[in-house]
Order: structure tokens, then C-alpha cells, then sequence
């Protein structure tokens, strides 16, 4: 008897399987496949934020963490020069490079005309060109007739190539 109830169920159940109408099975796999792609975008979505939590809490970390140029102590140690400020559209270690030029007049006028403009604001580069101008060049003025001592000796010693000629004359 019970076989007999299963039996009756199932063809029952056969009878209420409708055919479907046309499109309604193409209808279907675009839902799903649209829901899948809004799915693919919130994934994406989230792991793009994420990341960028993680960029932004680290420049924090390290704003809070690392020492600033603001303090003195620290200044010195980190940047190389004790003010190398960008004034005038020059910074401050160019013009202590070009000095020794600058004095000598070898200069184009544009580059003069920015350093004028520079040591005017500076007094730090304008004290440094003034001791070239006396002759009593700050520490790190050594430094620089070293480099350029060396410099004259490796021109010297390539005296059949064509680079340091062209460097010395600027062509």
C-alpha cells in the first residue's frame, strides 16, 4: 500500500511540471549571471577599500612615528644641509655649488638673476657667498675644493677623450 501512495504521488507530481514560456529560462541565467557580476563587484569593491585603509593608516603611522624635519635636533641629522630651501625656483645646495661661478660672473643671466633673487630672501647662502668672497669659505666649502680638485685631475688624466672637452667648453 505504501508503494501504491509513492506511486500516486509521483505521478501527481508529474502533472503539475508546466513547459516554460518562451525566454523565461534566458531570463533566468541573465539574473543570475548579473547578480553574480554585482557580487564580483562588491568583492573588488571591498578589497579596494581595504587596501586603501591600509595606505592611508600607514602614511599616519609613519607621520607619527618617524621624526619630522621640524625638529632641530633631528633636521640636522636628516637633511643635508642645515636649510636647503627652495627659494626663488632654486635650492639652496645649487646655489652654494654654483658660487664659486656665480662670482666669477660665468653664469648665464637667468641662472644669476635666480641666485640674486635667491640670496636676497637667504641669509644663510648669502652669508656662505660672502665668506667666498672673502676667502674664508664655511666648512663645507672644503668639501666642494676637494670635489673639485678631484674633478681637474680626472679631466686631466683623459686628456685624448672627447668628454671632458666638451664638459670644460660646454658644447
Amino acid at each position: 500500500m505504501v508503494v501504491e501512495h509513492n506511486n500516486e504521488t509521483a505521478n501527481n507530481n508529474a502533472d503539475d511540471w508546466n513547459d516554460c514560456n518562451p525566454g523565461e529560462v534566458s531570463h533566468m541565467v541573465q539574473r543570475l549571471s548579473a547578480e553574480r557580476r554585482r557580487h564580483q563587484i562588491l568583492q573588488t569593491t571591498s578589497a579596494t577599500m581595504i587596501v586603501a585603509l591600509i595606505m592611508v593608516s600607514g602614511y599616519f603611522i609613519k607621520q607619527a612615528v618617524l621624526p619630522s624635519e621640524s625638529d632641530p635636533k633631528i633636521a640636522q641629522a636628516v637633511l643635508p644641509s642645515e636649510s636647503d630651501q627652495k627659494i626663488a625656483g632654486i635650492y639652496c645646495r645649487e646655489v652654494q655649488k654654483l658660487g664659486k661661478n656665480y662670482l666669477a660672473e660665468k653664469l648665464d643671466e637667468n641662472k644669476s638673476a635666480q641666485i640674486r633673487h635667491h640670496l636676497a630672501d637667504c641669509e644663510s647662502c648669502r652669508k656662505f657667498i660672502e665668506n667666498m668672497m672673502k676667502g674664508s669659505q664655511p666648512p663645507d666649502a672644503g668639501a666642494a675644493r676637494d670635489a673639485d680638485k678631484k674633478f681637474e685631475k680626472s679631466v686631466a688624466s683623459r686628456e685624448g677623450s672627447l668628454i671632458p672637452v666638451l664638459f670644460v667648453t660646454g658644447s
